[in-house]
């Protein structure tokens, strides 16, 4: 007996119970790392062409690292679809921006079966949160 109470089996795993549903809930984000605003869920990431990482160099000699994803719904598409200098063989692209700051996040790929988010990996940060 402690405090005056017994103890009692059910209420431990009751407990042990909810902790595991609580640890359940746990989530991985990656957020824009200029402003902090929620871009997509870890579980969005999708290999495209048997990969999820790629590294590309624009024309003026600038450097990506892209991650590939399913959705980022914190992004907001910006600019009418070009095929121009696409990096993604079939795939339209366009801007995609965090829809909080307006930062550059990467691109936005459309093609007549299919569409993802290839996002700059270096302007994302993971953040994990619980309910």
């Amino acid at each position: 007996m402690l405090l005056g109470l017994e103890y009692n089996e059910e209420i431990e795993i009751e407990i042990e119970t909810e902790h595991a549903l609580y640890l359940k809930t746990e989530e991985n984000f990656l957020v824009c790392k200029k402003c902090g605003h929620r871009i997509t869920r870890m579980e969005n990431m999708i290999l495209v062409d048997g990969q999820f990482k790629y590294m590309f160099t624009n024309l003026s000699g600038i450097s990506y690292t892209l991650g590939c994803f399913s959705e980022a719904d914190g992004c907001l598409e910006y600019g009418i679809p070009s095929v121009e200098f696409s990096w993604f063989d079939g795939f339209r692209w366009c801007f995609a921006l965090c829809s909080s700051c307006s930062q550059h996040l990467g691109w936005y790929y459309i093609s007549s079966r299919e569409s993802f988010f290839g996002l700059i990996l270096d302007r994302l940060i993971e953040k994990i949160t619980t309910h």
